[in-house]
């Protein structure tokens, strides 16, 4: 009997509500300008990072490990380009 309450529906009703919106806030991603400008200003304190430590000689190892991450940074800038420019279109 209770399933044929109002009562019953309103609640159901409510926390499905907030069940999705508990969903789109958890997926929900900050716009790609903004992330993409983020992965800009890292890559050019990173390669800032590497002239100085290449001036340096006993900065080989860092080196690598900037190198490696400034190459990831730029696949990430790229998939968010592409990304970006399929929505636009």
């Amino acid at each position: 009997m209770f399933l044929y309450s109002n009562r019953f529906y309103i609640i159901f009703i409510t926390v499905w509500i907030i069940g999705l919106y508990f969903i789109w806030a958890a997926f929900h991603s900050p716009p790609n300008d903004t992330r993409i400008k983020d992965l800009e200003a890292q890559i050019e304190s990173l390669q800032y990072k590497l002239q100085n430590i290449q001036t340096d000689d006993r900065g080989s190892s860092q080196c690598e490990s900037f190198r490696d991450e400034i190459k990831r940074l730029k696949q990430q800038l790229r998939r968010k380009k592409t990304k970006s420019q399929r929505k636009t279109c």
